[in-house]
């Protein structure tokens, strides 16, 4: 991996954490000068999955606030089961982006490929009705995912949020491997 540490920096020092009893050997380290190629600006974007209705009291009215808009990734069976749409409703009116996050949260990587078509599939389309717009961008539950996972969301889906931390950057930038910071 690539790790940049301040130009101002006279050290780095690299641990590594083993949880079991075993051995660890790294070799080929090397350091060299790299220029950082970002986006024109600094982005932030605030992600909320499941679609808890304490949301829209809670979250909603300091994100306002602020004037922070966010992206809400709904799971959809909490919508299909009570037919409740304010929540996506309320976001959604003030500019907020809703996102689908599959309709039972199951870690994708352990159910059939039918079952993962479906989840993806039935969830955009009740956040879709919901909304009243497209939603283009899916997270995956529990952050899993795996190569079939992903072509499938690739085929409904212009981006895949992940759980897995880092930065994205020119550099580096998937649209169908965004990186996050977890808070």
């Amino acid at each position: 991996d690539t790790f940049l540490v301040p130009p101002t920096a006279k050290t780095a020092t690299v641990f590594f954490y083993i949880n079991s009893i075993g051995s660890f050997t790294s070799d080929d380290y090397s350091l060299a000068p790299y220029s950082y190629v970002g986006f024109d600006k600094p982005r932030i974007s605030l992600t909320f999955d499941d679609g808890w209705e304490e949301n829209v009291t809670t979250v909603l009215p300091r994100l306002n606030h602020y004037g922070l808009t966010s992206t809400q990734y709904y799971t959809s069976q909490y919508i299909s089961n009570t037919g409740d749409t304010s929540g996506v409703e309320a976001f959604n009116t003030v500019g907020h982006e809703i996102g689908s996050h599959t309709v039972t949260h199951p870690d994708l990587t352990t159910i059939t490929l039918t079952q993962v078509i479906s989840e993806l599939t039935q969830s955009k389309q009740v956040l879709e009705a919901a909304a009243k717009k497209p939603v283009v961008n899916f997270a995956s539950p529990y952050g899993g995912y795996n190569s079939q996972v992903i072509s499938e969301i690739k085929k409904l889906y212009r981006s895949h949020r992940t759980v897995d931390e880092g930065y994205n950057s020119k550099d580096n930038f998937d649209a169908y491997h965004l990186k996050v910071q977890n808070m």
